[in-house]
């Protein structure tokens, strides 16, 4: 088994109507709380997408540049690793976001101007950053579908570039992560601010990430995977998949995937997902003793899963609450498990 290789672990969490599980535990004297891009920022941040510019400075009205978006989908796939092959002359290999534009670019997500330039200063368009979302989303095996009218509603529609035109249909519609401003202009080609940004990526986490579950990328030989799970609205805010890789037998490892469950003060793991080989699993079952329960198997891998052993937390407490209630519908979360596999 190959090592573990993305997880979108940065998004997944739902915004509510009551008050956000977000709300600031890092003041920014640039970020009051009558800003409209005050939650947004509250919420990109606390996941860890964008870095701040200083300690109490957010700097939400600068330009987003190509390579701090890159930058943030790639905290959003947790800093997967990557082969130090730079080609771009104008990003050094010291530069912040060196990592998250080689994996952008070589996982198609996001393209350079050239062969050797990339322009990560150059400040990023909202036709761009749509279409950035859109190749993520399908590079971690989502659906991207097109319906509607979408841009059509738009007076100034044409002005989208041609490469552009199905993720910003994608993006007005069906995802809702971009919508119009000054009335009916789309304004394709405008620049973003890091508030403009911060607002999208929310959405993103909200209303296609979230909505889709889960998910992460594994690869297996010569083929890679998405794997989702789906958990329910009630306890998806508070549900961090943390990743590790565990040894097992000699020069292998084996994924091991953490629910981490996080709720103001108090945190608990409180399941987790093993995948392995059917020969590793199946030495694992040989060996005795606890071991995960087998989910499905499925082109050679085994998905399997350990339950929540006893509760973590105090009987009566609205966590307890929480995690007994998704105790008790752990069967139907697991259901939702597909292996999906992607064309490399």
């Amino acid at each position: 088994m190959k090592k573990l290789k993305f997880l979108t672990v940065g998004c997944l969490s739902l915004i509510l109507s009551v008050t956000p599980v977000w709300a600031m535990d890092h003041t920014f004297k640039d970020v009051q709380q009558s800003d409209w891009y005050y939650d947004a920022v509250n919420f990109i941040n606390n996941k860890g997408i964008i870095d701040e510019v200083a300690e109490d400075e957010f700097a939400p009205n600068e330009m987003m540049t190509r390579g701090t978006f890159i930058l943030s989908l790639y905290h959003m796939a947790n800093n997967p690793d990557v082969d130090h092959k730079l080609v771009f002359t104008d990003v050094s290999k010291e530069a912040k976001y060196a990592e998250a534009v080689e994996w952008g670019v070589e996982n198609k997500i996001i393209s350079g101007y050239s062969k050797t330039l990339f322009k990560p200063d150059k400040p990023i368009t909202r036709e761009e950053m749509v279409t950035i979302l859109y190749n993520y989303t399908q590079f971690i095996g989502l659906e991207t579908p097109i319906e509607g009218m979408g841009i059509r509603e738009y007076v100034d529609e044409q002005q989208v570039s041609t490469w552009a035109r199905n993720p910003m249909r994608w993006g007005v519609g069906s995802s809702n992560i971009i919508s119009g401003v000054e009335g009916q202009q789309l304004k394709p080609q405008a620049i973003t601010t890091r508030a403009e940004a911060s607002n999208i990526l929310m959405r993103y986490c909200t209303n296609v990430l979230n909505s889709n579950g889960s998910s992460v990328i594994i690869e297996e030989g010569t083929q890679q995977y998405a794997l989702k799970i789906g958990f329910p609205n009630y306890i998806a805010p508070y549900v961090q998949l943390d990743q590790m890789e565990q040894p097992i037998g000699e020069n292998e490892t084996y994924s091991l995937i953490l629910f981490k469950f996080t709720k103001d003060d108090h945190s608990a793991n409180i399941g987790s997902l093993s995948i392995y080989t059917q020969k590793q699993y199946d030495a694992v079952k040989a060996e005795g003793g606890p071991f995960p329960t087998e989910v499905f198997r499925q082109d050679g891998l085994v998905v399997a899963f350990m339950g929540l052993q006893d509760m973590p937390f105090e009987l009566q407490t609205p966590e307890a609450q929480l995690v007994g209630n998704y105790h008790q519908e752990v069967g139907n979360i697991l259901k939702t498990i597909t292996l999906v596999p992607i064309a490399k």
